[in-house]
Parts: C-alpha cells; sequence; structure tokens
C-alpha cells in the first residue's frame, strides 16, 4: 500500500508539473474582452479556465500566458502583474495600464500593438520585468511617456530577439505626438510593405524591407514594373515612383494608425514602379518650434533652417536643403542616412534674387528652372516633398510659376509651405491695428492659398509683423492658434520668434538674445494654445491612413495620337483624309475622317470593314481612347495595337479591345483597355450605326512613353490641370499658350456651363465623377471631381 501510495503521489506530482508548463491561452469566451475575466482563458491541453482570481489586477499572476490572432482588442483595465509568470502577444491589439513582474517576461511577437496609458508604465520590480521584441512589425505605445523618458528610465527593460537593446541600433523610440512615444525594434529586415503583380491584393507578392532604397532591377522579387497593388502596415509611410532614381510620376502614402491597402495604384503608376522606400512614421503634432531654447512650448517637432540635423528623441526634427548647395547628390545621400525623418523641406525665400536662397549660384535658385531642377532631384530621398517657401506673396507669383512647371516635369509636391507677416497691410505704416484686423486679413491669405492649390499647408514662418508690439502680436496668436488647430488643411506652424514683440521670452536688443526665462505674453499664449484652458496641439496628420494627392497627374496619361501620322484603308475624299481626326479638334463639321461605306453608286464607296490606323512614333503603354463622331456612333468595332512578336517577328495587329453594340449615341465613344505596350494603334470597324458614312471627328489615345525615364513632352500638351483629381472648389489651368477658350463635357459628351476666370476653373457645383476639359478648342484633358 505505501508503494502504491508513493507511486500515486508521483504520478500526482507529474501530472502538476505539465499542467503548470502549459501555457494559458487566450479564447475570448467570455465575450467581454476583459484581460483579467478568467472565463476569456484556457489551459491549451486541459482546456480548462484558471480558477477564480487567478488573473486579478496588480496581482502576481505567476502563469504562461498566451494571446495569438485575436481580432478585438483585449482590454486591461488595471495593471497586469506577471509575477515570475510571462505573456507572449502576437496579431493581437492590448490595452492596459502597465505592466510589473518580479522577473516575469512579456514576449512581443508579430503583430503585436499594445498600449499602456499609465504615466509609469512599468512598475519597477525586484527582479524587475523583461520585455522582449522579436518583430519589427509591433509595438509597445505610451501615450502618456515620452521618448526621452523612455530612454532614460526604461531601455534596461527591453531586449531585441533576447539581446539588450540600444537606442538607434536595434530599437527605435519613435514620438506618438507631444507625450507619448511608440516603442519598436530598428530591424534592417522588418518588411512593412507587401507589393502585388495583380490588383486586389492577388498574384505574386514580396514584401520590402524597411528604410533602403529599393529601385530598378534590384527591386525585391523582380518586381520592377510590376506592381499593381500592396499593403503597407501600420506605423509607416512609402513614396513610390516610376523613375528609379525617385524622379518622375510618383506618390507617398501613409500608415498611421491603421494598415493600409492600396487595391489598384493609380493609372500611371500601374505596372510602372521603379523605386520604393518605405519608412518609419513619426507621430507629430501640429505646433512647431526653431531654437532648441525653446523646447518648453509643448512642440512636437522643430526644424532651424539646416540640412543635416538628426532628431533628438523629445521631438522631430524636419530638415531644410535652404539652397541648392545640399541638393546634389552628395547632399541627397546625406539626407537619406538621417534618423527618423520623413518630411524634406525645400528652398528658403527662392523667390529673392538678392536675399536668402534665391541670390545664390549660377544660374541663381530664383531662376525658376533651376529651383525645379534641384527640387526635383531632393525626391531621390523619397521623402514627403515640401514645397519651396517664398516670401509673403510668393504663392500667387513666383511659387504659382514654380508649381506649374514642376507640374508639367513630373515633379513632386506633397505640401505647401508659406511665409506671412502681414506685409500686405503695410504695417511700417499701419503699427496698430487690432488683433482680429490682423487675424482676418491671416484667414483670408490661407485660404486664397489652399484654394490655388489644394494641398496641405505647412506655415513655416509667421507672426503679426516685426514693426508691432508684444501685445498685438499676442492678440494675434491667441485669434490664430485655435483656428489653425481646427483647419485641416494646416498640417503644421511655426511661429517666427526673433523680432521686437514676437519673443517667447524677454529679449534684449543690443545683444540679439534671451534676457531670461521668464515667458512673454507670446511665449505663454505659444505654450497654451487656449490662456483659459491650456490644450495640446492637435495632430499634424489625424487621418488613420493617408493616400492624399499631390501636385501630379497621376490618374490620366496625354493623348499621345494628337497629331501623329494618320492612315485608313478608305477616304471619301482628299478633303476627308485621316490626319484631320488626329488634328486636336473635337467640335469642327468639316475638319473630321470621312469614310463611303453604303453609297455603292459612288467612286469612292469601300464595303466594312474600315480602320484608321495612327502611328505613335515611339514605343507607348496606352490605357484608354476616345472616338468623336456627328450623326451616328461606330457599332461593331476592334480597338488593335501593333504587335512586334507576331507572325514570327514581322509584327501583326493584336485586338486590345473588342465592342459590340455600341449605340448610336451619344456620340462619343470613351473605352478602357489593360495597359499595353505598343508603337500603332488602329480602329478597325467593323459595323457602324451609320448605313452610309463614317463621320469621325478626333480619335484620341491616351499613354505614356513606354521606355523613357526622362520626363516626356508630348507634342501639343501646352497646358497643366491641377488639382487633379479636384477635392476642393477650384481647378488650375496655366500653360505656355494664353488660354481662349474652356470647355466641359461629361464623359458622354455633354457640355456643361463651368465658371472660369484668371486661370481657375469653378467645379464647385459638379457632381462627383469624371469630366473631360476642352482648352483652346483643341487640347483635351481629363479629371476628376471628388
Amino acid at each position: 500500500m505505501k508503494r502504491i501510495l508513493q507511486l500515486g503521489t508521483m504520478f500526482m506530482m507529474c501530472i502538476g508539473f505539465f499542467a503548470n508548463a502549459q501555457d494559458i491561452v487566450w479564447t475570448g469566451s467570455a465575450a467581454n474582452n476583459d484581460f483579467f475575466d478568467e472565463g476569456n482563458w484556457k489551459n491549451s491541453v486541459t482546456n480548462v479556465p484558471p480558477s477564480i482570481d487567478a488573473i486579478n489586477p496588480g496581482v502576481a499572476v505567476n502563469l504562461p500566458l498566451r494571446i495569438d490572432n485575436v481580432t478585438t482588442t483585449i482590454i486591461a483595465n488595471g495593471e497586469i502583474n506577471l509575477g515570475s509568470g510571462s505573456l507572449a502577444i502576437g496579431m493581437a491589439n492590448l490595452t492596459a495600464q502597465s505592466f510589473s513582474g518580479a522577473g516575469g517576461t512579456f514576449t512581443i511577437n508579430e503583430g503585436a500593438y499594445v498600449e499602456l496609458s499609465d504615466t509609469a508604465p512599468f512598475k519597477f520590480t525586484t527582479p524587475q520585468v523583461q520585455i522582449n521584441f522579436t518583430s519589427g512589425l509591433a509595438w509597445i505605445r505610451t501615450p502618456n511617456v515620452s521618448a526621452r523618458l523612455v530612454s532614460v528610465s526604461y531601455l534596461g527593460l527591453i531586449k531585441v530577439n533576447g539581446a539588450n537593446s540600444a537606442y538607434r541600433t536595434n530599437l527605435r523610440l519613435d514620438n506618438y505626438y507631444f507625450t507619448g512615444c511608440v516603442i519598436r525594434t530598428n530591424l534592417a529586415s522588418t518588411t512593412p510593405l507587401t507589393v502585388y503583380d495583380g490588383t486586389n491584393l492577388q498574384g505574386a507578392s514580396v514584401g520590402i524591407p524597411v528604410n533602403a532604397i529599393h529601385s530598378g532591377a534590384a527591386l525585391p522579387g523582380a518586381m520592377n514594373d510590376k506592381i499593381e497593388s500592396f499593403l503597407l502596415k501600420k506605423g509607416y509611410m512609402v513614396t513610390i515612383a516610376d523613375e528609379a532614381a525617385g524622379t518622375g510620376k510618383s506618390k507617398n502614402y501613409v500608415a498611421s494608425e491603421s494598415d493600409l491597402v492600396i487595391n489598384i495604384l493609380p493609372a500611371t503608376l500601374q505596372n510602372a514602379i521603379s523605386f520604393i522606400r518605405v519608412m518609419p512614421w513619426n507621430w507629430t503634432t501640429k505646433k512647431g518650434f526653431n531654437a532648441p531654447v525653446d523646447s518648453n512650448l509643448n512642440a512636437s517637432w522643430r526644424y532651424q533652417w539646416n540640412s543635416f540635423e538628426n532628431s533628438p528623441a523629445q521631438n522631430e526634427y524636419v530638415p531644410m536643403s535652404w539652397g541648392q548647395g545640399t541638393a546634389d547628390d552628395a547632399g541627397v545621400a546625406k539626407f537619406i542616412a538621417l534618423y527618423n525623418t520623413t518630411h524634406l523641406l525645400s528652398f528658403n525665400e527662392p523667390d529673392d534674387c538678392n536675399g536668402q536662397s534665391g541670390q545664390y549660384g549660377n544660374p541663381k535658385l530664383c531662376v525658376i528652372d533651376e529651383a525645379v531642377k534641384w527640387h526635383k532631384n531632393l525626391m531621390k530621398t523619397g521623402m514627403r516633398m515640401i514645397s519651396p517657401g517664398g516670401r509673403e506673396e510668393a504663392p500667387f507669383g513666383w511659387l504659382k510659376d514654380f508649381y506649374k512647371k514642376a507640374t508639367e516635369q513630373d515633379v513632386r509636391i506633397d505640401v505647401i509651405a508659406v511665409h506671412w507677416y502681414d506685409w500686405g497691410s503695410n504695417p511700417t505704416v499701419n503699427t496698430n491695428p487690432t488683433a482680429l484686423q490682423v487675424f482676418n486679413r491671416f484667414k483670408a491669405y490661407l485660404t486664397n492659398v489652399h484654394n490655388l492649390y489644394g494641398l496641405p499647408i505647412w506655415i513655416t514662418e509667421f507672426n503679426a509683423n516685426p514693426a508691432r508690439s508684444q501685445a498685438i502680436n499676442a492678440g494675434f496668436l491667441e485669434l490664430a492658434l485655435p483656428y489653425l488647430e481646427s483647419l485641416d488643411y494646416i498640417e503644421r506652424y511655426c511661429w517666427f520668434p526673433f523680432n521686437t514683440g514676437t519673443h517667447f521670452t524677454g529679449w534684449n536688443e543690443a545683444t540679439n538674445a534671451p534676457s531670461d526665462t521668464t515667458p512673454s505674453l507670446v511665449g505663454t499664449i505659444y505654450k497654451n494654445i487656449n490662456n483659459a484652458t491650456p490644450v495640446a496641439s492637435s495632430p499634424s496628420i489625424p487621418e488613420a491612413t493617408l493616400d492624399q494627392n499631390n501636385n501630379l497627374n497621376l490618374v490620366q496619361f496625354p493623348n499621345v495620337a494628337l497629331n501623329k501620322p494618320a492612315t485608313a484603308n478608305t477616304s471619301f475624299s482628299a478633303a476627308y483624309l485621316p490626319a484631320l481626326a488626329v488634328n486636336g479638334d473635337t467640335t469642327s463639321s468639316t475638319l473630321l475622317w470621312v469614310a463611303n461605306i453604303g453609297n455603292t453608286g459612288s467612286a469612292n464607296y469601300t464595303p466594312l470593314p474600315a480602320w484608321i490606323e495612327v502611328d505613335l512614333q515611339g514605343s507607348y503603354t496606352v490605357d484608354s481612347f476616345r472616338i468623336f463622331e456627328t450623326s451616328s456612333a461606330v457599332k461593331d468595332f476592334n480597338f488593335q495595337v501593333w504587335d512586334a512578336t507576331l507572325n514570327a517577328g514581322a509584327g501583326g495587329w493584336s485586338n486590345a479591345l473588342t465592342v459590340t453594340g455600341n449605340p448610336a449615341s451619344p456620340l462619343i465613344t470613351y473605352k478602357t483597355i489593360n495597359p499595353v505596350t505598343t508603337t500603332k494603334v488602329r480602329l478597325y470597324i467593323t459595323a457602324h450605326n451609320s448605313t452610309t458614312l463614317i463621320r469621325m471627328v478626333e480619335l484620341e489615345v491616351f499613354g505614356k512613353p513606354a521606355a523613357t525615364l526622362a520626363a516626356p513632352q508630348f507634342e501639343g500638351q501646352k497646358f497643366s490641370i491641377y488639382p487633379n483629381p479636384v477635392a476642393n472648389n477650384i481647378l488650375n489651368i496655366s500653360g505656355e499658350q494664353e488660354v481662349q477658350s474652356v470647355a466641359v463635357f461629361t464623359i458622354l459628351g455633354a457640355k456643361i456651363n463651368v465658371p472660369y476666370e484668371n486661370g481657375q476653373l469653378s467645379v464647385h457645383d459638379l457632381a462627383p465623377g469624371v469630366y473631360f476639359l476642352k482648352i483652346n478648342n483643341k487640347y483635351s484633358y481629363k479629371f476628376i471631381k471628388k
């Protein structure tokens, strides 16, 4: 009996040993997402939940807990004390107050996103809790503990793949707005972006590593010119471009708080991407500052007209090229190497040929072509591009011309930078206006700039004017700051505090330095935003994801058939030759290609099929076409492209699209095709809704050069339209020629009366959709109203 008893005792001990060795896994069976409800957990072997009070706030759990693949956020209202136990989490979201544990371990696996709200997120015990990150696609977020405090107090608790953490080496501490931090790994092997060679995240795929630039044939997975869709994990941004250098058609995307899925890229980037740079995102507020001495203003970013300054732990530093001296390839390499840098300010007041950056260079940087050239080179950084920041009137003069030329040459601008000092009010004479008068002029200025460009704005220098008192500047600020915080298109602002009456502290004018650290009226208001009830500055980009338009037309290619050689198998007479169908005139009743397909008694009769062919004089990737006719529209036809590989290399026609039963009306036929590369196109007509004549006014074919990295200059494409798509009320039109007439048509050809004045088309009353624009009765463009 004794022996039997001893064996029984040993057996029970073994059961206890193995039971304790099993993980306690999250099931969510209690259906309340409460971390501390034992009904949400079970033993992975016995399927039995832990005993009551085994998992309580602040009490040592001493169990091996595991959370995997949970779609809802788990909530822990209290401190998670692991004791000597552990918690491993992956593919799940957990919100808690804090963590502790006498030697317990907290493992952060891929897809784990943890938020700790306490001002002391990791409680100190002996021994301390140990945190181990195993993936770059995971984080611990501390919204009430800054990156600087994390770096000072908690780095010793954190490991990366079992190794001690080292800030900026294997661990990142990114700002989470002003008060918080995102703790995550800094590993080159992290792949936040997955690209696909099919739409809707289908087809072959490959992960793109962070930070490094990937271009041309070196794109992972042989994905050069093959990408159609992508998935970007939250906490990252990506810039893509159709040229291997990062120039050309390009766009920036941000996944801030949520993953970003792009199921289909803009038309001009589909199967065209040759440059990718993925960067860790950094969360900032709108309010910024310049001098490090002013770091007590509750602002989360700064710039100081310098190029190569790294961001400290407590705030983000935004570099500025300032002039062309740092915009060359050597400077680009230095910008790329900067830590925690996602944006790049272009040039400082290049519109001034006698001062600031505009006075330097040969040619000077104030020469717009020169500024565009150097701004284009900065695109190689893969950063979000801020326009040159000119003097107050620059947005309506110099910058407007810069923007036009940049857009024509596919030079990207993501944000407009402005400087404002109320110079338009003659402040040296008008020294004592009311704060409201200054504020109203400021509001009108910002509204006009935004209406002109339709892009986000950074106000990188502003005050109520150096000629005015501290009281007027403070009164203006008291009105302006809440307004700036409320405007969705104001991403960032930065007060200029280096003039009399604008300083944040007491100031010694003789030495041009602070006389003390006592906040001035301006400094107090700038810090508090609202003096009655101090408030924090709001997020610079509050959206969970950002898929934002820039100045480039990424939606529609130009008409590459315009004024190209055209031939046909038949023409009514020498007055109606096929060249008239590619001359850009879509309204004439006499300048058209005519073919006799029904009057059998006429000498010029040719039975169907009839065709018109256009030699594109180069290799183009085309994606759509449009046919203008009179009387009746084409009925059955093939849109064909020349395929040089057919007929044993002799070449031949291939059908890109077959249409049957096209109605007689409307008289404009618009079709899209899968993008295809070709040198010639042909409209092959087998049936027509007219029984006698084909009367074709115009054939437009939209495409882009297939094998050139240079910004193309299309014959006849003399105008720029922007922004496109247009989300506000104004579509801007500019070009080499004078705009003599502007007409807007629906996709079915119906003309719409839309007001046009001084280069601006008012689209306020247009319903969302696709429209065609005809300028000077010749040049065709497609735009989208959002």
